[in-house]
């Protein structure tokens, strides 16, 4: 087998987004997808669609196009033509995306050499959605080995509306040779899960006999319904149920399956959580974006405030600590004055200048308070705004992500805990090594661009380790109908 392509990161296939993108639409000025790009969420959105085509396989047909007649037709076929453009752009790289990199394996796979002899093949739930999938299970029943293909189905009449989807894809693997196979519910099973197997959305009035195995709770949605899940696991564990045997299952990510793990580390109790978490959400790289962010906003004093109170803000600054830079945000915060780093050092200048004698002791002591808080203020200010407001020049990416990484570690943000800040710089360094191979290594960059793709970078899940720490209750996202 030859060598196959690069395999690029979601930063890195994102970037080579933003390429076709930025060429099909002269950089944001014409064509009909000019005024999206700035919608919130379109070029997510857009993004994923790619990715449901490459699976698809429609850029391997030429023939393939938009087929939306209406209104939306000319917004259609300019974003196939920019798919397109990105599948280019990849072959020229010789690299590929996730899905494409799925695309590809299934094909040489079928390319490739040697019989098969002795192999035995198991494909869990089936579910034949990618024409990669029926490849390579084609490949594998043409070769001389065992093949078990598994899938949730019932021939039961009244249930058929249940199994829909898995009908039509039961009769495609029929068609290709396999025989059927009925496997009986296990018999070790608690009764209740059996009979619901067996029961469950079916039209008739059947009853369930024995309740073995099976607990209904219910509660009011949000962190309450969270607190009653933690009490069940708790309840397990009273039981000496081992943490590694309960497991937390939710048929989506969603805001109730993160209230329930909240719940869950509220209660004490031991939590591995399998879904994936932004990287935004992680503390230090908050703290990083919020930084990053202030030079564009032109220094707005609430900005500033919030980045002074921010617990990841620890820089080795002389003689200051956490007390120091939460004095220094609450006399930002009693200035008359909003944004601009020039105004705000201006403010506490005049405001050190200041008489301190008053009209009586207590006045005097108060605006001496004052003008000293504001020459203490002066210099954090002073040092806050040289490590962050060199970062807005226009510059190539890769020398604003050094410039970024740089000001990030002077600021000593996520010095407790770096690992996520690590994943930060790796995608950044993946998005710069692809600009360079695009040609666009070079290219100045305005800062607000390079801080509203920092956020994009940030955004996407992370994935979380594979395997949950011994001991711990594990919490996961199961989609409908798994098992």
């Amino acid at each position: 087998m030859r060598k196959g392509p690069t395999i690029l990161s979601g930063p890195a296939a994102t970037a080579v987004f933003d390429q076709a993108l930025r060429d099909e639409t002269a950089g944001g000025r014409r064509g009909p997808l000019a005024g999206l790009t700035s919608r919130a969420g379109y070029r997510r959105r857009l993004r994923r669609r790619f990715a449901d085509w490459t699976a698809a396989e429609h850029h391997r047909d030429p023939e393939w196009g938009a087929t939306d007649d209406g209104d939306g037709a000319t917004i259609a076929a300019a974003e196939v033509a920019t798919f397109r453009r990105y599948r280019r752009l990849l072959t020229g790289l010789d690299a590929e995306d996730e899905a494409g990199l799925a695309v590809w394996a299934s094909i040489k796979l079928r390319d490739r050499g040697g019989s098969g002899d002795g192999d035995r093949l198991v494909f869990l739930d089936f579910d034949g959605r990618t024409p990669a999938r029926w490849r390579i299970l084609r490949d594998a029943l043409e070769r001389p080995r065992s093949v078990d293909v598994t899938l949730c189905h019932h021939d039961d009449p009244e249930r058929a509306e249940l199994f829909l989807a898995a009908t039509a894809l039961r009769d495609r693997l029929l068609e290709l040779g396999l025989s059927e196979s009925v496997l009986p519910s296990c018999p070790r099973r608690p009764a209740g899960l059996r009979a619901v197997d067996a029961l469950l959305f079916g039209p008739s009035s059947a009853r369930i006999e024995a309740a073995e195995g099976l607990s209904i709770r219910g509660g009011p949605a949000g962190m309450d319904l969270g607190r009653m899940v933690a009490r069940e696991a708790k309840g397990l564990l009273d039981a000496r149920v081992p943490p590694d045997e309960v497991l937390v299952v939710f048929p989506r990510r969603d805001e109730q399956a993160e209230a329930a793990v909240e719940a869950l580390r509220a209660a004490g109790l031991p939590v591995h959580d399998d879904g994936p978490t932004p990287l935004d959400r992680d503390p230090a790289v908050a703290a990083a974006l919020q930084a990053a962010r202030i030079p564009v906003e032109d220094w707005e004093v609430e900005l500033v405030v919030r980045l002074l109170r921010n617990g990841q803000l620890r820089p080795d600054w002389k003689d200051v600590g956490r007390m120091e830079l939460a004095e220094a945000a609450s006399t930002l915060r009693t200035l008359s004055v909003f944004r601009g780093k020039g105004h705000i050092l201006t403010a506490l200048a005049r405001a050190i200048a200041r008489s301190e004698e008053g009209p009586n002791e207590a006045e005097t002591r108060r605006r001496e308070e004052e003008v000293a808080r504001a020459r203490r203020a002066y210099p954090i200010l002073e040092d806050l705004i040289g490590a962050i407001d060199g970062l807005s020049h226009d510059r190539p990416w890769s020398e604003h992500v050094a410039g970024f990484r740089r000001a990030v570690e002077s600021l000593g943000i996520g010095r407790r805990d770096p690992a996520a800040l690590e994943t930060l710089w790796d995608a950044l360094d993946d998005r710069a090594e692809v600009f360079d191979r695009l040609g666009r290594g070079t290219t100045a960059v305005a800062w607000r661009e390079f801080v509203e793709e920092l956020a994009d970078v940030a955004a996407p899940p992370r994935p979380r380790a594979a395997s949950a720490r011994p001991r711990s209750t594990r919490s996961t996202a199961s989609a409908p109908g798994t098992s």
